[in-house]
């Protein structure tokens, strides 16, 4: 049996936070946490929040998403 699979995504998303505030906040995080939120990032911008999704991140309200993030510490 022979299976073909084609799978395309055509995206331009961009990731931005809501300010400095939110900015200093994401540097002050634990490094894993940190390393862990780029990686969230860069599937976002990759592959769009339509295929990325829970548990990673969560719709608030129209455009607004959040990234969730879980660290070693349990944060």
């Amino acid at each position: 049996m022979a299976l073909s699979m084609n799978w395309t995504v055509e995206t331009s998303w961009t990731v931005e936070t809501l300010g400095e505030t939110v900015d200093e906040e994401l540097e002050s995080l634990p490094l894993d946490m940190q390393a862990r939120f780029s990686h969230v990032v860069n599937l976002i911008e990759t592959f769009g929040l339509s295929h990325v999704g829970s548990p990673h991140v969560r719709h608030l309200e129209g455009a607004l998403w959040e990234i969730r993030l879980a660290g070693k510490s349990g944060i």
